[in-house]
Formats: structure tokens, C-alpha cells, sequence
């Protein structure tokens, strides 16, 4: 029987799409007769709202390292510092005066930007620590609970933290095999504030590089970027997508209930202050009303997460906000249900030269649901993303690049044939299954 263990910050957020991976990885390896152990962290981070953790398995070890107490510390100064800035901020707005000439605001002083500096600096040590902290509890836990070898350690990003914890089991001969997993890509300076940001990130792919055995990316766009960064790897790298699981849909007792009089527009996730956006589907159902060949209260959006009013300023542009609907924090359970009852399905995501092949989770979970269409949304300057290959080869439904202008025409005729029930979903996705992904996986071990 294969030993596994899975490094992963990112498995007791139930809620949260980068857990899923490690959450069903752990599954279907046990499915397929695979004793595998889940080493994640109790650790917490300083954004993240939702802690629920995963129902636990029968079939799996799973281990919660304690929140180191250097972190506990770290993080109450920073709930400290935050209540103080709140605070010494609400007084600076007091007393501002109501005018301020453009001659003040013109250029920060060498007093303000040193402050900035230091003040980004701090933030950054911060971050730093968060994976050290991380790994620090890891590894006292692991010690503790005297765990044998493992034929493979699969350590996931993100944290760093979890790779750190990978290299150190591996030097130290507590597994005959390390996978670098990569859901997000470690190094990608085109969205770092500052050089120095970008040059610790390269250091640290580089530490995980020359101590894995594998390196196994969720998409062609990171496993691009890793080959870019470091060209002397010479690692096998594999690309292995993210998946959906059968059971979801299958198990989600949940029911919703939408204005079937209606055609209901879906999207539960985070809209990333506007980096996901709803622009091109607005401007479409505009042109559609304008032409009076659908009614200006025909649809909905329903929207579940923490970015309503992101979404409603979206709207707003087009004359479009009263048809979104707020539905809030809602379960993963709740989320699927909203899925199921849709018309159709919205993925918003980008492709840039500064970011390519993003590919979020949230398709492969859309996929599950098979019946329901998809139109993903790609903004960026970057034709036939990934996101688009994967919907058309699947048949899952239609996707729309700003970077391909005649993508829009095409858009339009397909939200028009939704409107006159013409347009049909008949997926083929089954290879996207956990089930088939974990086969896949287990070939490379």
C-alpha cells in the first residue's frame, strides 16, 4: 500500500476553492486503496474569514499542527496595530480641512515615502515569518506524532510554508519522493509591488526546484512561467488540472429557489476588486434590450460572496444593477445548490502577459453540474486562454476573450439562444473528475 502525505495551509477552509484540491486529492488516493496522511495547520492567516474544517474521513490521517506560539504573538501586535491605525485615521479625517490645494497632493515627501518603505517593509517580514510560523508547527507536530516514512510527500501551494516543511522531510529522509504541487504560480513578478518582492519569490521556486522530485502545475500558464524562471530546471514537470467531484452535486440536499420566469445568471466567488469583471455579459444584454429582443427585466444576477457591491458598481455602468440579487456568505453546500438552479453559469477570470494561464478551481466545480452552460468571462490582452480551450474541447459552454473582439458577436448570439431556451449543454467532462485526475497523479509516483 502507497504511503502519501499531503502538505497543505489550504484544507481547513471548507469554504475556500483552494482547499478543495487538497480535500479531494486525499480522497480518491484513498479511494484507490492509498494510506494517506493530511498534515495541514491550525495557523491563522490574516485575511481569510472561514474556518470550518472538512467533515473528517475514515479513510484519512488527518493531522492539525497547532498555531505556533511566535505567530500568536505576530498576530496579536498586528490586530493591535490595526485597531490604533483605525483609529489615529478616523482623527486625521476629523481634522483634515475640507480643501486641500492640488500643489499639497502633488508629490509624497522624502519623509512620507521613507515612511511607505518602512511601512512595506514591516509587511513584508510579516509574510515571511507567517511561512516560517507555519512550518515551525509542522514540523514540531510531525515530530511529535513520531510519523513513519512516506514513499511521497506531495506539498502544495499555496503556502510556502508547506514547502518548506516538503524540503525539510525530504533532506532529512522521511520520504523517498517530494511533489511540488503548484495551484498558484509561486513567481510571478508582473504582480509584485517591488523587485525585492519578486527576487524572495525566486529564491524561494528555486529552494523548492533543486529539493523536488516532480513538480506537478495545475495549468500550462505556470508550468510555462516555472520553465521561464528557472530554464536549468530539470525536474519532470506535469500539468494535472484541478478537478470536480461527482459527490457534490450528487449529495447537496440543499434546494434554492430562483424567479424561473427569468433567465438567472449565476456567480458565487470573489470578484478580486474588480480584476473579475461582468463588462463584456453587461454590454451584450444592453445591445440585446436596446434592440428589444429581450425585456430589460428578463434576468438576474445571483451573487454569492463578498463582493456585492463590486459587483452592482460593474452594473451600474450598463443600467444593469437592479437585476443582481445579493445571497451574501453562503456554504459550499448552499453554493452548489445555487449552481444547479441556474440558467447558466459565470466564470470570470483574465489572461495577460503579466498572468497567463489562469485557470480557476471554480470551472471544474461548474462542470460537475454538466447541464448547466458556462460562459466564462476573459478580460487581459492574451488570446485563446486556457480557460477557453478547456470549455470548447468540453462542450461546457461558451467563452468570451476581450482580447478576440469577434468573441463578442459571438457571445451575444449565444445569451440570445439562452433567452430562447436554443442553447444546450452536452458536456463531455467526465475526465475531469478527481476520480480520473487521481489516477493520473498516481502515475507519476
Amino acid at each position: 500500500m502507497k504511503k502519501i502525505l499531503i502538505l497543505s495551509y489550504y484544507y481547513k477552509h471548507k469554504n475556500a476553492m483552494a482547499s478543495v484540491r487538497a480535500i479531494k486529492l486525499a480522497k480518491y488516493f484513498a479511494r484507490k486503496c492509498c494510506d494517506v496522511t493530511v498534515l495541514t495547520s491550525s495557523q491563522q492567516d490574516t485575511w481569510t474569514k472561514n474556518y470550518l474544517t472538512p467533515c473528517p474521513d475514515p479513510q484519512i490521517t488527518e493531522i492539525y499542527a497547532p498555531e505556533v506560539k511566535r505567530w500568536t504573538k505576530i498576530k496579536g501586535y498586528l490586530d493591535h496595530r490595526r485597531r490604533s491605525g483605525q483609529a489615529r485615521l478616523t482623527n486625521q479625517a476629523n481634522a483634515m480641512p475640507k480643501q486641500v490645494s492640488a500643489v499639497q497632493n502633488a508629490k509624497p515627501s522624502l519623509k512620507a515615502r521613507l515612511k511607505g518603505y518602512l511601512g512595506w517593509q514591516f509587511y513584508f517580514n510579516i509574510a515571511k515569518q507567517e511561512d516560517i510560523c507555519m512550518f515551525m508547527g509542522l514540523k514540531k507536530t510531525f515530530l511529535e506524532k513520531k510519523l513513519p516514512q512516506f514513499d511521497t510527500v506531495i506539498a502544495t501551494y499555496p503556502t510556502y510554508g508547506a514547502f518548506l516543511m516538503g524540503i525539510w522531510l525530504r533532506k532529512n529522509g522521511y520520504c523517498k519522493q517530494l511533489i511540488a504541487d503548484f495551484r498558484d504560480p509561486l513567481y510571478n513578478p508582473g504582480f509584485r509591488n517591488r523587485k525585492q518582492e519578486a527576487d524572495y519569490d525566486l529564491k524561494c521556486l528555486k529552494n523548492i526546484l533543486n529539493a523536488a522530485d516532480r513538480v506537478v502545475c495545475v495549468s500550462k500558464g505556470i508550468a510555462d512561467g516555472i520553465r521561464q524562471a528557472d530554464p536549468s530546471c530539470d525536474k519532470p514537470i506535469d500539468i494535472i488540472t484541478n478537478g470536480f467531484d461527482p459527490d457534490d452535486a450528487a449529495q447537496s440536499g440543499i434546494h434554492v429557489d430562483f424567479d424561473k420566469t427569468k433567465l438567472n445568471f449565476v456567480y458565487t466567488g470573489t470578484l478580486y476588486h474588480g480584476k473579475r469583471c461582468v463588462d463584456m455579459l453587461a454590454g451584450v444584454l444592453k445591445e440585446l434590450i436596446m434592440e428589444e429582443k429581450i425585456p430589460a427585466d428578463g434576468f438576474t444576477f445571483e451573487y454569492a460572496g463578498p463582493d456585492f457591491p463590486e459587483l452592482i458598481t460593474q452594473l451600474k455602468a450598463y443600467g444593469l444593477e437592479n437585476a443582481a440579487v445579493d445571497h451574501g456568505f453562503v456554504s459550499r453546500e448552499e453554493s452548489i445548490a445555487m449552481q444547479k438552479e441556474a440558467d447558466a453559469l459565470l466564470l470570470l477570470t483574465w489572461n495577460e502577459k503579466a498572468y497567463q494561464g489562469v485557470v480557476p478551481g471554480k470551472l471544474f466545480e461548474y462542470m460537475a453540474i454538466r447541464n448547466v452552460p458556462i460562459i466564462a468571462l476573459v478580460t487581459g490582452d492574451v488570446v485563446n486562454s486556457e480557460v477557453a480551450q478547456l470549455i470548447n474541447a468540453s462542450k461546457a459552454g461558451c467563452a468570451c476573450e476581450a482580447a478576440a473582439t469577434e468573441d463578442l458577436s459571438l457571445l451575444k448570439e449565444y445569451v440570445l439562444g439562452l433567452f430562447n431556451r436554443e442553447a444546450h449543454c452536452d458536456s463531455d467532462v467526465d475526465k475531469f473528475s478527481y476520480e480520473a485526475i487521481s489516477i493520473e497523479y498516481l502515475k507519476r509516483m
